[in-house]
């Protein structure tokens, strides 16, 4: 399949109740199980919904990936980025980063023994 085919339909699941064209959207927060040993893979939204769902297989088709991971802000995403890390590890920064980034890395990383350089 080409990529532009790919960008379109990888990971649309279609909603089979109303028979929509594209993913549906699904802001809710919560999902209902039928019963305690039967769910459809999602239980609160911000570990995962089928929209997300479908954007990662999306998105991991596109790259020529396995999987993929999207998260629900910038933050969440560094801090989930970070722990793939060791104590002692050296990341070089932008001098010019988000300023709630900036700090994380300064004030919380650098605890956890995490080295860090800012440049141009």
């Amino acid at each position: 399949m080409k990529f532009q085919t790919r960008s379109v339909h990888v990971g649309v699941d279609k909603d089979g109740a109303y028979n929509s064209a594209t993913t549906p959207i699904y802001p809710t927060s919560t999902f209902r199980w039928d019963d305690l040993r039967t769910n459809r893979g999602f239980d609160y939204t911000r570990s995962g919904n089928p929209t997300r769902a479908a954007l990662e297989e999306n998105l991991a088709s596109l790259e020529g990936g396995v999987g993929c991971r999207a998260t629900c802000t910038g933050m969440s995403a560094i801090t989930t980025t970070m722990h793939f890390f060791e104590p002692g590890d050296h990341i070089i920064a932008g001098h010019d980063i988000y300023g709630g980034t900036y700090r994380l890395f300064a004030d919380v990383f650098t605890r956890m023994g995490l080295l860090f350089s800012f440049v141009n």
